[in-house]
């Protein structure tokens, strides 16, 4: 990993901009040059559009024929947004911050009504009765059922709009 990418994980949020220095509509050279080669690339199919990821430490950059369309600042990214989300606050804060907050069913993601090109992974550890698959938390969805230890797990800056 490249020095340079820890410089960007402390860089603001910006809903329906951009995190960590790279914007929406970017294009792969352009991510690169700005903090440089990731840990890892995953690639999608070709057809009918090719789509792409970059991950880095902290970050996730998502491309659709070379171009930015999704960041997510993941854990260890520092940065916030002007409100003070960041990734890892709680429900209870994160309701202090955004108090609208709310699930959207059809794109199944936690978002703020008004406040376009923003998203949100809400999760918990689980309890004693569940056992997680594959990842060490439960997504909230819906409902948040643990309020006490449910926490943002990722911000995503995209440009989707949410309607009225």
């Amino acid at each position: 990993m490249s020095g340079q990418v820890l410089d960007f994980l402390s860089l603001s949020i910006v809903p329906f901009v951009g995190a960590g220095g790279v914007e929406i509509g970017d294009k792969k050279k352009e991510v690169l040059a700005k903090i440089g080669r990731p840990m890892y690339l995953r690639p999608g199919p070709r057809k009918p559009v090719y789509r792409e990821g970059l991950c880095y430490k902290g970050m996730s950059i998502s491309l659709e024929d070379e171009k930015v369309y999704m960041i997510t600042a993941e854990e260890e990214y520092k940065g916030s947004t002007k409100e003070g989300l960041k990734v890892g606050v709680t429900w209870t804060a994160l309701k202090e911050i955004y108090p609208s907050v709310t699930f959207h069913e059809n794109k199944m993601v936690w978002y703020v009504p008004g406040i376009d090109g923003m998203s949100f992974r809400i999760v918990r550890p689980p309890r004693d009765d569940e056992i997680p698959v594959l990842f060490p938390y439960v997504d909230e969805e819906y409902e948040v059922v643990d309020k006490g230890r449910a926490f943002v797990y990722s911000i995503s800056v995209h440009d989707l709009r949410y309607g009225a």
